[in-house]
């Protein structure tokens, strides 16, 4: 095999230094498939190998110009050309001899990399006039049937650099035989002369061809093709360097026609430019920038509009994961002589089929497509739940009796509903997006993806009404049930019941209006006060209120027995206020924000904005630091603040009303240094969430009521484990080595949400390791050799093939700090979710060692332990 080093910033193509510089490189940030197509060598049926495909989302079996041109969206940015470019997927062959995928650069939580592919203006010594591709031209370059180096321009077009950015990168003929550092790249520079006739030829080669002499990248044209064309070159970029080289020093990956060495890598070009614009840009975009922004006659769609463009599959079979053998007949073959077309005495059975369906018929429903979202701001943001046994009626119900038109699922447990849908949020026509997630109570279902909801609409609902436009009207009910509104008033009746609402007046009334013996409401804040009887009407700027008329599940009270339930007990706000306790407790997040907190207890003042709290109430106090009109906030979740719920982000506190134990408000005392709005830069120490023996959260080591006992009773202790395995690990707590963190083993388990930031590794325990030295990352997802960190955690999610851990604890220790993490949210979601395991005993088990790192953790924090305590909250 040839190489050769040379430093790392020489790492654009080598020929880029020739005479003729202009060129413009295209990144594409997505592609559109993963499968056994190739509509110019296999047109109409299963192709023989795997390829990664990128660009119009138009590309099928069997394709034309039309059909690329008739894409409603691309994997590459430019939207003038609607090409599609391929090369064949790569994999890692195991010792034990099956086959894992290797991810490209771009992979991750519900996106898929992509490729570079350059375009040059190469006219040779003479500088030959350029031509743009025209349509219908398609074209193929290298051979997947070749196994050993030719120095002819065909073979010299095929190549590889080992990426080291620490200077070291070097270029190689075949496959590197060494270790990559940051990963490998493929390289693929097509002929550029064309014969002028022929847009395609019975080996997809024959019509084009390299220059006579030179280099295979820029050259005379030879006379039986005369044409000398715009120069194309593809770049894909592995992630090669987490796998293990258990065979010594021999090279473990294979291409997906069966190709250990390299030299049949090859590419695929279809082409789907606007050919008068490609032209003008070959002709008039000179710059040796590089940068497609340079050239002023492209237009662009954005990177997420790049990577929500794919298609349905069409082969229906799996590539990804670990596979027992190469998908199709494709035997490893090492060369030198040509491989096999086919491997003997093999039958592929795999067909084209219909593409499948990412959404559910639902009556009544249209689906509208796969839309963005932003937990920093909801795309539909009137009311949301979550639930671990999600589908996609519950979701479509649950809006639909809250009077909203909009229902949107997203990351398989999570549904938001909404009144309305920003036209610039809107789902593109033809366009698939990427909501592949199958929903957590049914997985046959889809239920959005990471930060992508599958929006549904209907316009069967009841009429709305809010304040104060709704003052003075009358409000029909899906049940039927009339209401007469007050924007401003609170009725004296008798208090039945109260819940907390999402949807204003409007679902407070509908509540009512299904609940027995309620006859009238007074919604203050987001507490709706359901009453058995109406009284009398007080003026009251911050309370709304509404009256049964007719209809509904109990007949009005005489306005006699109203006004004497009014004398024995005063309206649902004086008497809610009268009641709260007006003690607060401090907390402190890992910003260096300090909180008065209340418990149980709500808000008289309304929320300009909501957002969702993943882990704990410590992430409305996030959410507060980070808007700059917040002062105060509500949550409204999980008992005593654990668990994930919502935040209602207030600009002032307002007068406290009683709650459950269910709620809490928060009203900042003073601005952190390293919160998002305080312009500080002095350091502060970090704080974790601990837990007092009464199961109060605070985001300090004090105890929101009591002080945390260090004589608690001890649960029994969980087994740990020395090593980060599966099956064999799950539900054993691991020591990071490194920093001494203490993590439980989950095998199967993902959590919804709460995304920090994507890397490769090695194994399960470097996951964990990096997760242990990254700041706010507290659990962690292993897929293949992709390690997803997490600042948060999520609902559970079962997946046979993700190997989870969270922090229990952490080891890093501090001179500047007494105070100790102990990630009690954590331990309170695997609790909840051991409590609803099927087997009893593994339940008692996780649920006393949970306890028993809890206890132990507020011990330390009690007898001054020196260990820093981390962020362990969004």
């Amino acid at each position: 095999m040839r190489s050769s080093g040379f430093s790392a910033s020489a790492l654009s193509i080598l020929a880029l230094a020739s005479s003729a510089s202009a060129f413009w490189r295209m990144p594409c940030p997505g592609r559109v498939a993963t499968e056994r197509l190739d509509p110019i060598v296999s047109p109409g049926k299963v192709a023989g190998h795997v390829h990664t495909i990128s660009g119009s989302n138009g590309f099928k079996a069997e394709m034309t110009y039309a059909d690329a041109q008739a894409g409603a969206c691309s994997s590459c940015p430019i939207k003038q050309d609607m090409s599609n470019y391929w090369t064949p997927k790569l994999y890692y062959q195991s010792e034990n001899g099956t086959f894992i995928d290797v991810p490209q650069a771009g992979d991750g939580q519900g996106v898929f990399g992509g490729m570079t592919v350059y375009y040059l203006q190469r006219g040779g010594p003479n500088n030959d006039n350029l031509t743009a591709f025209p349509k219908d031209f398609r074209m193929l370059a290298g051979d997947p049937f070749k196994r050993a180096y030719t120095n002819d321009f065909a073979g010299q077009a095929i190549s590889f650099v080992c990426l080291d950015y620490s200077g070291t990168s070097s270029y190689h003929s075949g496959l590197p035989n060494k270790v990559c550092p940051d990963g490998m790249r493929a390289q693929v520079f097509f002929p550029s002369c064309w014969d002028g006739v022929n847009l395609d030829s019975s080996d997809h080669k024959s019509h084009m061809a390299y220059p006579t002499k030179y280099s295979y990248d820029n050259g005379p044209c030879p006379a039986d093709h005369p044409v000398h064309m715009i120069s194309i070159f593809f770049e894909v970029i592995y992630s090669t360097a987490g796998f293990d080289w258990w065979n010594g020093t021999t090279q473990p990956f294979v291409f997906a026609q069966g190709d250990p060495t390299g030299y049949g890598f090859h590419g695929d070009f279809v082409n789907g430019w606007d050919v008068d614009v490609l032209q003008k840009a070959t002709d008039t975009c000179n710059n040796d920038s590089g940068l497609i922004t340079d050239c002023p006659v492209f237009e662009f769609f954005s990177n997420a509009e790049s990577q929500a463009c794919v298609i349905a599959p069409t082969v229906q079979e799996v590539v990804t994961g670990e596979l027992d053998k190469l998908p199709g007949c494709n035997p490893v073959t090492y060369g030198p002589g040509r491989a096999p077309y086919s491997e003997a005495g093999c039958t592929d059975s795999i067909a084209l089929g219909a593409a499948p369906i990412y959404y559910q018929n639902v009556t009544g429903w249209d689906y509208v497509g796969c839309g963005p979202d932003s937990v920093n701001s909801r795309t539909l943001g009137n009311s949301s739940f979550m639930s671990d046994s999600m589908t996609v009626e519950k979701c479509l119900s649950f809006c639909k009796n809250k009077g909203l038109n909009y229902a949107g699922l997203e990351y398989a447990t999570q549904c938001y509903c909404g009144d309305s849908l920003a036209s610039s949020l809107k789902p593109t026509a033809g366009v698939l997006g990427n909501c592949f997630s199958p929903c957590a109570g049914n997985s046959s279902q889809y239920c959005g993806g990471s930060n992508r909801l599958s929006i549904y609409y209907t316009a069967d609902v009841s009429s709305t009404v809010s304040c104060p436009s709704g003052d003075g009207t009358n409000f029909t009910t899906p049940n039927n049930a009339t209401f007469s509104i007050s924007c401003a008033g609170d009725y004296s009746g008798k208090d039945l019941s109260m819940v907390y609402v999402n949807n204003g007046i409007q679902e407070c009334v509908k509540t009512c209006s299904t609940t027995a013996g309620c006859v009238a409401v007074s919604l203050s804040g987001s507490a709706c006060y359901m009453k058995s009887t109406a009284g009398s009407m007080k003026t009251s700027s911050g309370v709304q209120a509404a009256k049964l008329i007719s209809g509904g599940t109990a007949a009005a009270s005489s306005s006699s027995s109203s006004a004497a339930a009014s004398s024995t007990k005063a309206s649902s706000t004086s008497s809610s206020a009268s009641s709260t306790s007006s003690t607060a407790s401090v907390a402190t997040n890992s910003a260096g924000s300090v909180y008065n907190l209340y418990y149980s207890s709500d808000s008289g003042q309304g929320s300009f904005a909501n957002t969702q709290a993943s882990s704990s109430y410590t992430d409305c106090m996030n959410a507060c630091d980070a808007n700059s009109k917040c002062t105060a906030f509500t949550y409204v979740g999980g008992k005593n603040g654990a668990g994930s719920g919502t935040c209602w982000l207030k600009s002032q506190l307002g007068s406290p009303v009683s709650a459950n134990n269910n709620v809490l408000s928060g009203s900042r005392v003073s601005l952190g240094s390293k919160a998002a709005g305080s312009s500080s830069s002095s350091s502060s120490v970090s704080s974790s969430s601990i837990s007092s023996a009464s199961g109060f959260v605070t985001a300090s080591g004090t105890s929101a009521k009591v002080t945390a006992s260090s004589t608690s009773s001890s649960a029994s202790s969980t087994a740990s484990s020395t090593a980060a395995a599966c099956p064999a690990g799950d539900n054993t707590l691991y020591t990071d080595k490194t920093t001494g963190a203490q993590f439980l083993i989950e095998c199967g388990t993902d959590h919804a949400g709460g995304d920090l930031k994507m890397v490769y590794v090695s194994d399960f325990a470097s996951c964990i390791q990096t997760c242990a030295q990254t700041t706010g990352c507290v659990d962690v997802s292993l897929s293949g050799t992709a390690c997803y960190m997490k600042k948060s955690v999520g609902s559970v999610v079962k997946s046979s093939g993700i190997k989870g851990a969270k922090l229990i604890s952490s080891g890093i220790a501090s001179s500047t700090s007494s105070t100790a993490t102990a990630n009690v949210n954590v331990a309170q979601k695997a609790a909840s979710t051991a409590k609803s395991s099927s087997s009893s005993s593994k339940t008692t088990s996780s649920v006393a060692t949970l306890k028993t790192a809890v206890k132990k953790a507020v011990k330390v924090t009690s007898t001054s332990s020196s260990k820093k305590a981390t962020a362990t909250h969004k």
